[in-house]
């Protein structure tokens, strides 16, 4: 199956450009996600702790992390259809991601940084399921559109449409 993915980034001069390209489905019912758009340095720490440079080749794995850095933006997009946007100065680890018909689930930690998240089959069938967490909060959805950032003194929820649930840890 393929999905088209769209989204505006900055070029290395500072120009907006539209960058739209189709991605393959994951066949693993574990892989869990192929990056869509990339944009400066990003990296991805393994869980052996080995670091690769992101590509839009790279296929990423359950508990990767994913840093970007000044320049650095990229665009997830999973096997469920959702479509996770990592923005600049981030760090973001997938703790679990299963799609499967009996018991899909979706946990990300955004551990700093500013991410954009629009939810797909899991948030719709499963949305008790699909978490994002922070240091302080836990974020629920249903059905959901949202931005979230964290600083080093406080978290920004921005919903653009659906529900959450935001709950201190």
């Amino acid at each position: 199956m393929l999905k088209l993915a769209t989204d505006i980034i900055k070029d290395g001069e500072g120009a907006n450009k539209l960058i739209a390209f189709e991605v393959k489905g994951a066949k693993d019912k574990n892989e869990a996600k192929k990056v869509a758009i990339l944009n400066g340095h990003v990296k991805i720490i393994k869980n052996d702790k080995t670091e690769v440079k992101a590509t839009l080749e790279t296929k990423l794995d359950k508990t990767d992390i994913i840093k970007t850095d000044k320049n650095g933006k990229l665009q997830l997009i999973f096997k469920d259809n959702t479509v996770i946007t990592i923005g600049r100065n981030s760090e973001v680890k997938i703790e679990n991601y299963i799609f499967e018909d009996k018991n899909p689930t979706a946990t990300f930690r955004l551990k700093h940084g500013i991410m954009k998240t629009l939810t797909g089959k899991i948030g719709k069938i499963a949305p008790k399921r699909f978490k994002v967490l922070t240091k302080n909060a836990s974020i629920g959805i249903r059905g959901t559109y949202f931005v979230v950032e964290t600083s080093k003194y406080d978290i920004k929820l921005g919903m653009i449409m659906g529900v959450t649930t935001f709950t201190n840890l």
